[in-house]
C-alpha cells in the first residue's frame, strides 16, 4: 500500500509545498516537513516557495528508492537515489529541501543596513542547516539519530550475482576451445567470492589420417574464485584468482578396441576481472586470465609398451570471457 499526500507547513513562515507518496510503513509527508523545520530552526523569510515532488516505492524485499523532485521559481532539481532503509530516504529528502529553502531565503535576505541591524536580533535565522540532535523537549524524530546515507548504505549491502560468460580457452586442450562459464558470488562491497563451474565443448584429435583413428576431448571445470574490485566512475576493475578441478575425458575412435577414461588436475587461475553496471540489477562482465595446471597428465592412446601421446597441457595457458552478470537484490 503507497499514500500519497499533498502537505503544507502548519506554520505559514516555511515557504514549503510538499507532495509526498510512500508506504504506509514508511515516514509521510507531515515527518518529513517536521524535520526540515526542526533542520532550519527558525523561521525562514522568504518571499519565493520551493516546491517539492517525493515518492518513496520499494524496489526489492530489502531495498527503497526515492525520486526528489525540488522547484524553487524557474530552478528546478531532479535526484534518484536508493537506499536499504525508506527512513534514512526520508532524512535525506528532509535534508535536501531544507537546503533548498534555505538558498531561497538567503537570496531574499535585504541588504540595507535596517535590514541587516533588525536580522541581528535573530542569529539563528541566518544559520545554514544543520542536523542538531533535537532539544529534550522536543517531539522524538521519526527518523533514526545517525542514519545512514544513501550511498554508504547500498555500500555496506550484501548482494548476490549469477553471471553466464560465453568462453575462450587456450593451451588447454588440443586446440583452442569455446564453452560456457557459470559463476555465483556474494558481492561485499568491493570484494567478490563464490563458486563457478565450465563446459567446453568436445573436440577430435587424430593420429592417423589413413584410418582417422584418434581420440574425443570433453572437458568440465569446477571450483571457486575471489575478486577485489576497484571502481573507476561506472566500471570497476580488479585482481581476480579462482582453484579449480579440471576434468577432461578421453575416448578413442577408429581403433579396434576403444577405450575411455576420465583425468583430473588442479588448476590456478590468475587474471583480471571487468565489471560495467548496465542497470540495478544488470552488469557486463569479462575476465581476462592464465590457468596454471598442476602436475596435469600427458594424454596417450594404446597399451603403455607403444602408446601414441596425443596432448599434453600447456604449463600456461589463456582464458577469456565475457558475459551478462544479474545481480539480487
Amino acid at each position: 500500500m503507497r499514500a500519497g499526500t499533498a502537505f503544507q507547513p502548519s506554520s505559514a513562515s516555511l515557504p514549503l509545498e510538499l507532495t509526498w507518496t510512500a508506504p504506509h510503513d514508511c515516514p509521510q509527508a507531515a515527518a518529513v516537513v517536521a524535520r526540515v523545520e526542526e533542520i532550519l530552526k527558525g523561521p525562514p523569510l522568504s518571499p519565493t516557495t520551493v516546491r517539492a515532488e517525493g515518492a518513496i516505492h520499494r524496489s526489492s524485499a530489502a531495498r527503497f528508492d526515492l525520486e526528489l523532485t525540488i522547484r524553487t521559481g524557474e530552478d528546478e532539481d531532479r535526484r534518484r537515489i536508493d537506499a536499504t532503509s525508506c527512513s534514512a530516504l526520508a532524512e535525506a529528502s528532509a535534508v535536501v529541501i531544507a537546503l533548498a529553502v534555505d538558498r531561497a531565503r538567503t537570496s531574499a535576505q535585504p541588504s540595507s543596513p535596517d535590514a541587516a541591524a533588525s536580522s541581528s536580533s535573530a542569529p539563528e535565522a541566518d544559520a545554514g542547516p544543520s542536523i542538531p540532535k533535537a532539544p529534550a523537549s522536543a517531539k522524538p524524530s521519526p527518523f533514526p539519530s545517525s542514519p545512514p546515507s544513501p550511498a554508504t548504505a547500498s555500500e555496506r549491502a550484501l548482494r548476490f550475482s549469477v553471471g553466464l560468460s560465453p568462453a575462450l580457452d587456450v593451451g588447454t586442450l588440443p586446440h583452442a576451445a569455446g564453452g560456457l562459464i557459470l559463476d555465483t558470488a556474494l558481492r561485499l562491497r568491493r570484494l567478490r567470492v563464490g563458486l563457478l563451474g565450465s563446459a567446453w565443448l568436445p573436440q577430435d584429435v587424430e593420429f592417423e589420417p589413413v584410418t582417422h583413428a584418434g581420440a574425443t576431448f570433453t572437458m568440465l571445470t569446477g571450483g571457486a574464485w575471489a575478486a577485489y574490485m576497484f571502481p573507476i566512475g561506472p566500471l570497476s576493475l580488479g585482481p581476480t584468482a579462482d582453484v579449480e578441478a579440471t576434468f577432461v575425458h578421453l575416448e578413442g575412435f577408429g581403433i579396434r578396441a576403444p577405450a575411455s577414461s576420465w583425468t583430473s588436475w588442479t588448476t590456478v587461475v590468475l587474471g583480471a576481472r571487468f565489471e560495467a553496471r548496465l542497470t540495478r540489477w544488470l552488469a557486463l562482465t569479462a575476465r581476462a586470465a592464465m590457468t596454471l595446471p598442476i602436475d596435469p597428465p600427458t594424454f596417450t592412446l594404446g597399451p603403455s609398451s607403444s602408446s601414441i601421446s596425443l596432448h599434453e597441457p600447456s604449463a600456461i595457458s589463456g582464458r577469456f570471457s565475457i558475459g551478462p552478470e544479474f545481480v539480487f537484490p
